[in-house]
């Protein structure tokens, strides 16, 4: 006997057998999580002999006895049995049915909350369960996957076809009309996308009732944010389990057939309306809408939506598309660049033709659309949300980027190396053409500007209270200007609460001065004793509580200040907690602009370059300035370090101190550098390269 004989397949997990290509697999569905797991059929097999009496020996030679066709040992019998416990396919003990049974409840309570499931690009939200409400639907409307509907719907879209096109003027000038977002403003947007929320409801609750029809279970129901995008969805992932590979491809076409079929309807109230009336209006969306993203984007086999399944589904290749990308890419790098790369899968002679050409026109596809956006959306990003949304930009682009090329960054840097080093030849070269280079990038070393902006800001003094108190006195004018010297109490504070304590150790102190007294009539020495250590405890306490005292007056610093906070008739009477902010204190005159620069950039500044700043307002003025100090910001941008530089302003006595937060733009006269870091700057600048460098 060896090894403890497995439970039996739980008597709720959903089993259904499916045939792909020759090979026969089975799909189990856990229904506590509603997970699938695919097993070959010897591993099914194998699962089906479990009848919590027979060991692992047992296993085996059950096994050896059922199938000519396959053979089990004893270490794939235990990965199989990890693995079903692991996906909780096998029946629980009492006690795990309860644990299973309080987590089940948990995740019902969550659930309610509308928890959040997904990444940042796709957020789902659970909204409802409608598996019963579809199981209803359904009783009355088999009569729509009947083939006589779909004749009928295949002839609707036909003649709303040639009503479109013999309307194509008409057509023209009401879209033009329609979806004139600038002069209709954002209530024709908002009316625009309440339609399309409308259609793609229709569109998930098509792909919903289809597969109940076909007998799958339907679960899970709700919203989700398609970057950043709120539209609507439906699971159908039972639609997996089908064994009729058709039935599969109509739950993935039922939402595109139904969006189609609306609008053709659409067309035809559109015919007989105008779009000034709102329903012709409505109808006219609802043609364009659904016709657009079911033809353009649904029915894109190459962007990863029911098109993508659809033609999944019918070539039963499972995994298509990064199976496709996989095998492209290692076609590229062992063909076309003949480096050797390990082979990802192996596929049969069939599947080798149908991922290069499906992976050459996903490639190609993504890489035109990509680059497209990228150029369109770049300048509008660039200059309407500025760097916060620049960053935001390129790490979409990256995330998109990195989907298509994979490792490719690394095998083009292979490339490139070994274009440039393979041989002593080309090394020569490579390194001759470098000193040409460098030599004339290095001759002349001119000073170089940096223009940036900025704000003014000024050196701080925060006065904290160190004790808790009310304020009683304010030693500042309604000015904002100090009226004491420095040194003398700019604040001052009382703390009823140290007067308590004051208090209570007087008080103490007058009844050890009695004992004491006593001891001395009576001649107790063990109670004298005990006065005198008692009294050093009270002497220590006082000397504490009239250093916490003198912490109640904050004396005014040396220098010219200004007061940055309330009026003090505002702060009078007002109580702070110890460690809280009393005061801030800015310098009348000392002003300094603070910016903010690369690691690229901050090379070619040094301590002590000047610079001219023209600040904004009803007034601007130019003032000169000196690079006073550089200081790293606590933030890293990518992977760039960006550092703080602030610029001492130069405030002419005719001319009022600028408040601080008044921006400007900065110009900075650096150091002298060799005439290949002008060259670059603005390259890198036009390309926000500092972003990301």
């Amino acid at each position: 006997m060896s090894g403890t004989p497995p439970p039996p397949l739980r008597a709720d997990v959903k089993i259904r057998k499916n045939h792909s290509q020759g090979e026969t697999t089975y799909i189990l569905k856990e229904p506590d999580s509603g997970s699938y797991y695919r097993f070959d059929a010897a591993q099914y097999l194998m699962l089906t002999l479990f009848d919590g009496r027979k060991d692992h020996d047992a296993l085996v030679s059950a096994f050896d006895a059922a199938s000519d066709e396959y053979a089990y040992d004893l270490e794939a019998l235990a990965s199989l049995i990890d693995s079903a416990r692991e996906f909780k396919l096998l029946q629980r003990s009492k006690k795990e049915e309860n644990i299973a049974l309080l987590e089940k409840m948990k995740a019902d309570r969550k659930g309610r909350m509308l928890q959040a499931q997904g990444s940042l690009m796709l957020m789902r939200f659970h909204l409802v369960d409608p598996n019963a409400a579809f199981e209803k639907i359904v009783g009355h409307l088999r009569w729509v996957w009947t083939p006589m509907t779909v004749k009928a719907s295949l002839l609707l879209m036909g003649v709303a076809i040639l009503v479109g096109i013999s309307q194509a003027s008409r057509f023209s000038e009401d879209f033009q009309e329609v979806f004139r977002f600038q002069a209709e403003g954002g209530w024709n947007f908002l009316k625009i996308w309440l339609v399309a929320l409308t259609a793609i409801a229709f569109h998930e609750t098509a792909h919903g009732l289809t597969c109940k029809n076909y007998g799958g279970d339907v679960d899970d129901m709700g919203f989700l944010l398609l970057a950043f995008q709120p539209c609507l969805y439906c699971n159908v992932n039972d639609a997996w389990m089908f064994e009729n590979n058709r039935h599969k491809i109509y739950v993935a076409m039922a939402g595109i057939w139904i969006e189609l079929v609306l609008a053709a309807c659409a067309v035809f109230v559109w015919l007989v309306t105008d779009i000034n009336n709102p329903v012709g209006r409505t109808a006219f969306m609802l043609v364009t809408i659904s016709t657009a993203a079911s033809l353009f984007m649904n029915l894109n086999p190459l962007l990863k939506y029911d098109g993508y399944y659809i033609l999944s589904d019918w070539l039963q290749v499972p995994n298509l598309r990064q199976n496709a990308i996989d095998w492209f890419s290692h076609w590229l790098k062992t063909r076309l660049f003949r480096i050797q790369d390990e082979t990802p899968l192996r596929p049969t002679r069939r599947e080798r033709r149908i991922y290069l050409i499906y992976g050459s026109l996903t490639v190609t596809y993504l890489t035109i659309l990509m680059s497209g956006l990228g150029f369109m959306l770049y300048d509008m990003v660039a200059n309407s949300v500025g760097m916060a949304g620049i960053v935001l930009f390129l790490w979409l682009v990256a995330k998109l980027t990195k989907m298509l090329t994979g490792s490719w960054s690394k095998t083009l840097k292979e490339l490139g190396m070994n274009a440039l080093f393979k041989t002593t030849r080309r090394r020569l070269a490579t390194a001759g053409g470098l000193a040409v280079f460098g030599v004339l990038l290095f001759a002349w070393s001119p000073q170089i500007s940096i223009a940036t902006k900025g704000k003014v800001d000024a050196q701080f003094l925060t006065m904290y209270a160190r004790e808790g108190g009310f304020v009683t006195q304010v030693n500042y004018d309604a000015g904002r200007r100090l009226t004491v010297a420095p040194g003398q109490p700019l604040v001052t504070l009382r703390a009823p609460g140290l007067d308590l304590e004051r208090a209570r150790l007087l008080s103490r102190r007058q009844n050890q001065d009695l004992n004491r007294n006593r001891a001395l009539t009576t001649g107790d020495r063990k109670l004298l004793q005990r006065m005198d250590i008692e009294a050093r405890l009270v002497d220590e306490q006082m000397r504490a509580l009239a250093d916490r005292a003198r912490y109640l007056t904050i004396a005014a610093p040396a220098g010219d200040w200004l007061v940055e906070g309330p009026p003090p008739v505002n702060l009078e009477g007002r109580y702070f907690g110890a460690g809280t902010t009393l005061l801030k204190l800015m310098p009348a005159r000392q002003r300094h602009i603070n910016v903010v620069l690369s690691q690229a950039d901050l090379a070619l500044v040094a301590e002590g370059n000047t610079a001219l700043i023209q600040l904004r307002g009803d007034a601007p003025a130019i003032l000169v300035g000196k690079v006073w100090r550089v200081t790293p910001v606590t933030r890293m941008d990518g992977n760039n370090r960006l550092f703080q530089v602030r610029i001492h302003l130069h405030i002419p006595d005719t001319m009022p101190s600028p408040p601080p937060d008044t921006e400007g733009e900065v110009k900075i006269y650096g150091e002298k550098v060799p005439l290949w870091l002008h060259i670059l700057r603005p390259i890198r600048q036009g390309l926000r390269a500092d972003l990301w460098i």
